[in-house]
């Protein structure tokens, strides 16, 4: 199980920290704006936004930190659960809301970011379950970090890969 709650750790921690950093971006933040506008945040949407990306960036920092790893779970599940219901909500009420999760993106929110927030938010939950186990030994910690940043890099580049696997 160590394995696996390293594997988690470091794949929240990137995802985390990628969509924290790609907020402070000028088109991250107008992305960000746009959808919580979209939303009916309105006048409230730079404290919204604020405190979402530096939820993002504590969670990330917290969850590599081996004394504050279940703090860093709870706080990303929170998160991710708050992030996909966002997500679901908008995609209930049928908004054209740009995905700007992980900086500037054209894709609209589809189906298949609900999934991959529902994937973030059960990942976390299990993370916080694991609590700070590390593996013994050298190698099977540098597979697991390594098994994480690649899975990261495959949910914060899912929108590309979705293009690349849909017909045209």
């Amino acid at each position: 199980m160590s394995t696996a709650a390293l594997t988690l750790r470091v794949l929240l921690a990137v995802v985390l920290g990628w969509s924290s950093v790609s907020k402070l971006t000028p088109s991250g933040r107008r992305g960000l704006s746009d959808m919580l506008t979209q939303l009916g945040i309105g006048r409230q949407a730079g404290w919204v936004g604020g405190l979402l990306i530096v939820g993002e960036a504590t969670s990330a920092v917290l969850l590599l930190l081996p004394w504050t790893v279940v703090v860093g779970a709870g706080l990303a599940t929170v998160l991710m659960a708050v992030l996909t219901a966002g997500t679901v909500l908008i995609l209930r009420r049928r908004l054209k809301v740009t995905c700007a999760c992980f900086g500037s993106s054209s894709t609209t929110i589809a189906p298949i970011h609900a999934v991959r927030n529902g994937l973030l938010l059960l990942g976390a939950a299990v993370a916080a379950s694991l609590g700070p186990d590390v593996p013994a030994d050298l190698v099977t910690a540098a597979v697991a970090v390594a098994v994480g940043a690649v899975l990261a890099i495959v949910m914060t580049r899912l929108d590309d890969f979705a293009f690349l696997l849909s017909p045209r």
